[in-house]
């Protein structure tokens, strides 16, 4: 199991609220679900393989951290790594005002297939669609 303690808290510094170590434990608990960190716990991602399948869960880099190849990094380990499995298609939901992660998707393939309508549920109680992408490997 990968060190939940550390994964929260990089998710907790990205995210508002971010995921707590008990949630993060009850994740890997999940068959297929693997942990890709880099740069010594800087950022992560968390791939969820079913089949010929996957889903990107999460990525977080921490703040202070960004726009320094962590991402780029943790996706292309993804990827890789999915691709190696025999997944064919790779999933994810990013919100639709985050630009900077869907342009990282967006690099590496991805293309928006739809949207829902108030998926993402802020602490100030209004909500945030998500972008539902897709990429063929």
């Amino acid at each position: 199991m990968p060190d939940t303690t550390a994964l929260s808290a990089i998710h907790r510094d990205c995210f508002m609220p971010g995921w707590s170590e008990e949630a993060m434990a009850q994740l890997f608990a999940i068959p297929g679900t693997l942990a890709f960190v880099a740069s010594g716990n800087a950022g992560f991602g968390i791939l969820r393989i079913v089949g010929g399948e996957a889903e990107v869960i999460t990525m977080a880099v921490l703040c202070r951290r960004r726009r320094q190849g962590i991402a780029n990094a943790v996706a292309d380990a993804m990827l890789h790594f999915a691709k190696a499995c025999g997944v064919k298609t790779v999933f994810l939901e990013v919100r639709k005002g985050n630009e900077a992660a869907a342009a990282l998707y967006r690099k590496f393939g991805f293309t928006q297939m739809s949207e829902r309508k108030d998926y993402y549920h802020n602490s100030d109680g209004t909500t945030e669609d998500a972008v539902v992408m897709k990429k063929t490997l």
